[in-house]
């Protein structure tokens, strides 16, 4: 008889074992989906601003270019100082603002992927 028991309870312990494996598999999977859910809509309104600033900035780029080109009686002058502009913002960010910028991103991921809401 107690080997029949504990037999019953070997085999209980395997059954809920199994169970077990199952539900923490299906917890991780969904875990797993949440955060892919999470970084594409993250990555889609980030996308979708991105270009929306870089219409915008193309647009106040040209309207700059066109009025700095008739001050100056050259189209392609407003165009070259409107250009050397964006050279020397994008030199100072390239020295300057590398680490704040990686900075910033491995806060945004880490709090994007830690969170439990």
């Amino acid at each position: 008889m107690a080997l029949d028991e504990l037999s019953e309870n070997v085999t209980s312990v395997s059954d809920k074992a199994k169970e077990y494996s199952k539900s923490m598999a299906e917890y991780y999977r969904l875990r797993l989906f949440k955060y892919v859910a999470k970084s594409t809509s993250s990555f889609v309104l980030f996308f979708s601003i991105l270009c929306l600033i870089t219409l915008g900035l193309l647009f106040l780029s040209f309207a700059a270019s066109f009025y700095i080109g008739e001050l100056l009686d050259s189209r392609a002058l407003g165009f070259l100082i409107i250009g050397g502009f964006y050279l020397l913002i994008l030199a100072f960010v390239f020295f300057f603002g590398k680490k704040t910028i990686e900075r910033n991103v491995l806060k945004a991921f880490s709090k994007l992927f830690t969170e439990e809401n």
